[in-house]
């Protein structure tokens, strides 16, 4: 077997994932480290984000949280945990895509730290509190963990070198700078930082 084919299951490949693109620009615990790997390997697996609460991913997420305010108990918090795992999810994983619509990441985001902010109240074993409180609390840098992860799962499977050219061009951060370089781009003449 060429030892070029690494072979590991989705939530080994999503931890080193996840600790690269954490790496230098947060400090999480180690809790929310491994919630973030988790919810990766939950939306890899086949209706594993849905099951649960019989939800249906084109379900809007306002309306979820609404529903979710007014349940009780248990089903409660796992309406409130489903939303926020979505909304982070959606802006980690298509910021780009949401830039063009009507619905704007900063929404999700707000429905978000919405939904974790109050999961963090009703949750049980309250120990479970803290989790939760971080997530909310680090909502907008989470999704940028999130969204470092798609970029590399975008790369892995097919590049597409232009796009990623031209938000570098955008953003101008050294983040898209190195994965162009790691993909064999050399950015000869090009200034640090785009004017």
């Amino acid at each position: 077997m060429d030892e070029s084919i690494r072979m590991e299951k989705p939530v080994e490949l999503f931890k080193e994932w996840v600790d690269e693109a954490i790496d230098g620009h947060m400090s999480p615990s180690e809790d929310s480290s491994f919630y973030l790997v988790q919810l990766l390997e939950a939306f890899v697996r086949p209706r594993g984000m849905y099951v649960d609460v019989g939800n249906r991913p084109e379900n809007p997420l306002g309306p979820m949280l609404f529903a979710a305010a007014h349940a009780q108990g248990a089903e409660r918090f796992v309406m409130l945990k489903s939303v926020g795992d979505l909304a982070l999810f959606l802006t980690g994983f298509f910021y780009r895509s949401l830039e063009r619509r009507l619905v704007t990441a900063d929404y999700y985001s707000r429905l978000g730290t919405s939904a974790y902010g109050h999961a963090a109240q009703v949750c049980r074993p309250k120990s479970s509190a803290a989790l939760f409180e971080e997530l909310a609390e680090e909502f907008v840098a989470f999704s940028l963990v999130l969204h470092r992860v798609s970029e590399r799962c975008a790369l892995a499977q097919r590049p597409d070198l232009l796009s990623l050219y031209h938000q570098y061009l955008e953003d101008g951060s050294e983040h898209s700078r190195n994965l162009l370089q790691n993909y064999g781009l050399t950015l000869h003449g090009i200034p640090d930082e785009p004017q």
